[in-house]
């Protein structure tokens, strides 16, 4: 099987029926709670989440399908990777060594990867984790929280120890810079609205990560990433990531 990769949704390509066949179903899901949908009690859905239409999916379930199919797919059209320049005092105050290795060791991997879950529990230093990241690669980055106090406090963070131009949207503030601490309801609003920057900037993208990403599994969260359809480097950042049930631990992979 060929799979003709995008950042958000790709294209499987099957050599025959069966694979298609066994594609498809790798990727669809019962949902427990369809039972209490008026549709589903009338007939009109199956109770079935499918994470693919036609002949498109979720990227981020490519290492999920091979593994529940038992067989690597070729993937074309892979992006090159940006060179990054991570090193263990790449922040200018905080430090990747001693007691904190392990936060280095959690950044260069999420960083050869490209995309992925960063499990960190809390207090184990998520903001910095990513800070390292943002600093390494230096490229255009959309970070997402859920509300305007971690909006501030990772911008606080962000500014202090990178030497990147970092801007908030949400909370009052619309300012929109080379990375952008966004609040996920305010870049929902401001992605719809006609002329302004963020419309632009979220489809240019190059990096989103999202705090507290087992929140990706509501609507707002998954509208947002969609949006992002330039950004080859994906993480999600949370203690708690894959405990929501596995229409929602699916959810959170596939964006």
């Amino acid at each position: 099987m060929r799979v003709l990769y995008e950042p958000v949704y790709s294209t499987f390509i099957p050599d025959n029926r069966d694979e298609d066949r066994a594609f498809k179903q790798a990727l669809t899901f019962y949902d427990p709670k369809s039972q209490w949908n008026p549709k589903y009690r009338m007939g009109y859905w199956d109770g079935c989440v499918r994470f693919w239409k036609d002949n498109k999916f979720c990227t981020g379930l490519i290492s999920y399908a091979e593994e529940k199919l038992g067989k690597k797919f070729v993937v074309e059209d892979l992006p090159k990777a940006f060179p990054h320049k991570l090193t263990p005092d790449i922040l200018n105050n905080l430090s990747f060594t001693g007691k904190y290795s392990y936060q280095y060791d959690v950044a260069l991997s999420a960083l050869e990867a490209k995309r992925g879950i960063l499990w960190l529990a809390t207090n184990s230093g998520k903001t910095a984790v990513a800070a390292g990241m943002i600093q390494a690669l230096d490229i255009p980055t959309l970070f997402l929280v859920e509300s305007v106090d971690l909006m501030r406090q990772t911008y606080d963070v962000f500014k202090a120890e990178t030497n990147l131009d970092i801007g908030m949207l949400g909370g009052g503030q619309d300012d929109i810079r080379f990375v952008t601490v966004a609040v996920t309801k305010s870049a929902l609003i401001r992605s719809k609205e006609k002329g302004h920057p963020f419309k632009s900037f979220i489809r240019d993208v190059q990096m989103v990560i999202s705090d507290e990403c087992h929140g990706v599994s509501n609507h707002t969260y998954t509208t947002v990433l969609q949006k992002c359809i330039n950004a080859n480097y994906r993480y999600g950042l949370s203690g708690t990531p894959l405990d929501r049930g596995e229409i929602d631990s699916m959810r959170l992979i596939a964006y």
